[in-house]
């Protein structure tokens, strides 16, 4: 009978301390994805408020604003690309994948806000580049190279966009920003205007993003 009563006794201990344990693994890697979900939203938020402060000072012609809100969004942007892949992860660890999937929708709902944004640049400057047509050549060119070069960062933003909702398990968000980038090649393409201009430290690395997204736009 004090056998009985010792082996209950283990494993009533064993019940009482293995599952607490198990439980506090899981909370704390719960906790842990939901503070980087929060410093994460944070960034995000900071990368295109300061694309929108850029583009405002940019259309009133205050260019010192404009590239420093500029430079603020590409810098805000790399740390958030850090912090997604680890918020994602950590979501994954936590056992709730329905999390990280959300965490890459809003990804690419911010992403398409900001091509949304950038956008609306491509029309002033392509109209700017053609009044400038007959001008004398650096005049000409460099309006060419500030429009292709709006031309690329939009491209690159509905990349992001395609990517992000590929993560997500959202295909035809995924389709529909496809449609929006594929617009925009054509404009990269024209002419072989880059190889031209290629040796612009602004247009660096264009020709190879441009295979790239070629690529991407005809998977099946």
């Amino acid at each position: 009978m004090r056998v009985l009563l010792i082996l209950c006794c283990f494993l009533v201990a064993g019940l009482w301390l293995v599952p607490p344990s198990v439980g506090a693994d899981a909370s704390s890697e719960s906790d842990r994805a939901e503070h980087l979900e929060t410093s994460l939203q944070a960034v995000e938020w900071y990368t295109n408020e300061s694309v929108r402060k850029a583009l405002q000072a940019e259309n009133t012609g205050d260019v010192a604003n404009a590239e420093l809100f500029g430079n603020k969004a590409i810098e805000s942007d790399l740390k958030a690309q850090g912090l997604r892949n680890e918020t994602t992860a950590a979501w994954q660890a936590a056992g709730k994948p329905a999390n990280a999937q959300a965490t890459w929708r809003r990804a690419g709902d911010m992403a398409r806000e900001r091509a949304t944004m950038l956008d609306k640049r491509i029309p002033p400057l392509r109209n700017k580049w053609l009044k400038s047509s007959g001008d004398a050549l650096p005049t000409e060119q460099e309006h060419e190279i500030l429009y292709l070069q709006a031309v690329f960062f939009t491209a690159q933003q509905w990349a992001l966009v395609v990517n992000f909702y590929i993560s997500a398990a959202e295909p035809e968000q995924a389709q529909a920003a496809i449609k929006q980038l594929q617009t925009l090649l054509p404009s990269l393409q024209r002419n072989n205007r880059l190889s031209v201009l290629a040796t612009d430290p602004r247009l660096a690395g264009s020709i190879k993003q441009l295979q790239a997204w070629q690529e991407l736009v005809s998977r099946p």
